[in-house]
């Protein structure tokens, strides 16, 4: 009931509007917001904003700082505060014909039925996601978030869109309220603090937060999307993809690396669990010969293959001599 409330208390802040159809849509592209919803100084037909019925009352704050955003938009176009009207929807009002309409959509969590429609991608904290919407030129802007104040913190990006540099169709956001801070997606770790806005490295901090200064970028040095390059392994020697622990799925991360389970180096092998974990000495319990320094496992013990070795040699004269 409360988040209802609020609801008509968002349409009655944003008041009648005349809608205008999409005749020549621009580029799909973050660059492109918030003219993406906009034409000739008109909100995009059917467009609408939609937050979850059963989410945090957060959310419905989010989504009421982007919406003041896109009215101040409008208004430093020419249009009168009193004819903009812009729509708000919980989800379960328009899960059967959502792909009817142009969408913002705000999601904490699996909080919103409409979001779970798109094959948005988990990351771990928060981020913005264009998509199509239907065959027609429909679009669809999630603004996603793991917490309430993940969401929050994209929502703020997103209504200061001019002071950041957004870019391709999804970007990935971390910081605080106070300091949102676009950072890589995954595949790949994020290297904090900086990054350019199409991914790049430009300023990162060695892993054990030892500061390993600045990384030039030229034309020869390139990185796309979703990709990060390694400028703070080896004391920022190099460059390279960085994968995570997650991004390798039930192999290991070794040496930035995926490695399958059985490998071995070091004293150490690529468990079933896919942990990086130390070789057993002679007579420790194990399943498989990998596990074991003598690579060999017989009846479930770690077994000293120059024992066996031996063994073999001596039965081997008895039986030939």
């Amino acid at each position: 009931m409360k988040k209802l409330f609020m609801i008509l208390l968002l349409n009655l802040f944003l008041v009648p509007f005349v809608f205008a159809s999409i005749s020549d849509p621009i580029g799909f592209d973050l660059s492109n917001y918030p003219e993406l919803f906009i034409e000739n100084g008109n909100i995009t037909t059917n467009f609408i904003m939609v937050v979850g019925e059963n989410a945090p009352s957060s959310d419905t704050l989010a989504l009421t700082e982007i919406a003041t955003s896109i009215k101040e938009f409008l208004e430093n176009l020419g249009v009168n505060p009193h004819d903009i009207d812009i729509g708000v929807r919980v989800d379960s009002e328009i899960i059967n014909n959502y792909q009817d309409y142009n969408l913002i959509i705000l999601s904490t969590s699996d909080y919103n039925l409409i979001a779970d429609r798109f094959s948005k991608k988990d990351f771990e904290h928060g981020s913005l996601q264009l998509f199509h919407n239907g065959g027609s030129n429909n679009i669809a802007l999630l603004v996603l978030g793991k917490k309430p104040e993940d969401t929050e913190i994209v929502a703020r990006v997103l209504a200061d869109y001019d002071e950041y540099q957004l870019k391709g169709t999804t970007v990935c956001i971390s910081g605080s309220l106070s300091s949102p801070k676009l950072v890589t997606c995954p595949g790949g770790e994020y290297v904090s603090p900086e990054m350019s806005f199409d991914g790049c490295v430009e300023k990162c901090e060695f892993q054990l937060k030892k500061d390993c200064g600045s990384i030039s970028r030229d034309s020869s040095d390139k990185c796309s999307v979703g990709q990060i390059r390694r400028a703070c392994e080896e004391k920022c020697l190099g460059l390279g993809l960085v994968p995570s622990k997650k991004s390798c799925g039930s192999d290991c991360l070794l040496e930035n690396i995926c490695v399958p389970m059985g490998t071995r180096q070091n004293g150490m092998y690529c468990s079933i669990n896919g942990e990086m974990l130390q070789q057993l000495e002679g007579g420790e319990y194990c399943d498989n010969n990998y596990e074991c320094q003598s690579n060999s496992c017989l009846d479930s013990k770690c077994t000293d293959v120059g024992f066996w070795t031996k063994l073999i040699a001596w039965l081997s004269k008895i039986f030939d001599g």
